[in-house]
């Protein structure tokens, strides 16, 4: 931003995940007349992500990397940030990959930063997940898709993605939670699961996450 010469005067944070909020210090370093801010009900969970013990978990993802000194956001006043002459509509949807996640719709630029609702040819984080909170981030796709945005901007997206289309990553995303749901019923073991889904989905980024769900999923069935 300080290329164009323009200062924010917000930095808001979509959902509760420490990947998504740690890195606030270095940009408030950057721009200090900005303020974090999210909705004031997922402000207590990101408090959390921001604890010891969850900075030590963060920290064996990011090893070296993460401040030492968190912050966490305010509570934004209302659901809208002013931007120029218009403004950003926060839209709160649910349950996706964690709870209280939220999309941000600018209407004028037909255009939607959608946190981890949408991912861009990424494996999606189903670790943890369920029947109903899989269900959730299906109707939280719906959600998205109706806003009619051209743009979408995901909190996860391959580097060799082709675009940022809006409908194609929705319809994908959609796609992938379908076939997480069957495969996971089709599979006994996280070996299968990962095989399933690896064929299925051979050319997307961040296959650590499926891994991760696998293991989590079915790794103690017998």
């Amino acid at each position: 931003m300080k290329s164009h010469g323009t200062e924010p005067d917000y930095v808001y944070i979509t959902h509760p995940h420490g990947d998504h909020l740690l890195g606030l210090p270095e940009v408030l370093a950057a721009f200090p007349g900005a303020r974090p801010v999210a909705l004031a009900e997922s402000i207590p969970a990101m408090e959390e992500q921001i604890t010891p013990g969850w900075m030590q978990i963060w920290g064996g993802f990011f090893p070296g990397q993460l401040t030492s000194k968190p912050v966490a956001p305010g509570p934004l006043a209302g659901t809208t940030i002013p931007i120029g002459g218009s403004a950003a509509v926060v839209i709160p949807v649910g349950t996706t990959d964690t709870g209280h996640s939220t999309v941000v719709h600018v209407a004028g630029l037909s255009l939607v930063v959608s946190g981890d609702v949408v991912y861009n040819q990424t494996h999606m984080w189903m670790m943890g997940s369920t029947p109903e909170s899989r269900a959730s981030w299906t109707r939280a796709l719906d959600a998205v898709a109706e806003l009619g945005a051209d743009t979408l901007i995901a909190g996860h997206r391959n580097p060799q993605a082709p675009d940022d289309d809006a409908r194609r990553q929705i319809a994908e995303s959609r796609r992938y939670i379908a076939d997480f749901e069957a495969a996971l019923e089709r599979s006994s073991t996280p070996a299968e699961l990962i095989d399933r889904m690896t064929t299925a989905y051979p050319n997307l980024a961040n296959p650590y996450t499926l891994w991760v769900a696998a293991y989590d999923l079915l790794g103690t069935r017998t």
